[in-house]
């Protein structure tokens, strides 16, 4: 585009003559009109090359490559996984601040403040927000999968189903190592679940 809009000026203005200075010095006449046919030459082609660079910033997306297709997870839809009769879990997380360093490897309730205290080392006055006359949390520890990009959970009164989400790789991914998590969620106190396990599978766009 740079390139053709460099060689306007040669369209536009082109020397018809020159004039002679008193040291002998000939200069270009600066003020020379160009015929009709080569401004309307030029003006087409500038036209030409607007749309084309504007076509192409339209097939390409921010920061160069290709076009990326939006990832498809609707293999993780609760009746693709066989829990349409189940409900989500409502997740909890930890107030600001609050770090857990021991990683149990098991899933287990937490019943009282002084239980969850024992598991998260909070500041001094951050309330913990859990109505413990109401609620119970549950902390299920468990290892990130290279390939795994999430967990989602269901409730059908009797079993919470974890889900693990799955995704497919693309050229020159990096090979993540497995890491070490914790799903926190809460359950009406004193209810009992047993637990069990599923997976599906994210179709990631790829570049």
């Amino acid at each position: 585009m740079r390139k053709v809009i460099d060689l306007v000026p040669r369209l536009l203005t082109r020397p018809r003559g020159g004039v002679r200075s008193r040291d002998g010095v000939t200069a270009l006449a600066m003020h020379v009109t160009a015929p009709r046919t080569s401004i309307v030459l030029a003006l087409v082609v500038i036209a030409a090359c607007i749309a084309c660079t504007r076509g192409s910033d339209r097939s390409a997306p921010e920061g160069g490559g290709g076009a990326v297709t939006p990832d498809d997870d609707s293999a993780c839809a609760p009746d693709r996984v066989g829990l349409a009769a189940a409900r989500p879990v409502p997740m909890w997380r930890p107030p600001e601040g609050c770090t857990r360093a021991n990683h149990a490897g098991q899933t287990f309730p937490v019943r009282s403040e002084e239980e969850l205290r024992a598991q998260y080392t909070c500041p001094d006055g951050v309330p913990v927000a859990i109505d413990f006359s109401r609620d119970q949390l549950v902390l299920a520890d468990g290892m990130l999968s290279p390939a795994q990009v999430g967990t989602d959970l269901y409730d059908d009164g009797t079993t919470i189903t974890f889900v693990s989400r799955q995704r497919t790789n693309c050229p020159d991914d990096p090979r993540p190592m497995p890491t070490p998590f914790t799903v926190a969620f809460l359950l009406p106190a004193g209810a009992e679940r047993v637990y069990a396990a599923a997976s599906c599978t994210v179709r990631r766009g790829c570049p």
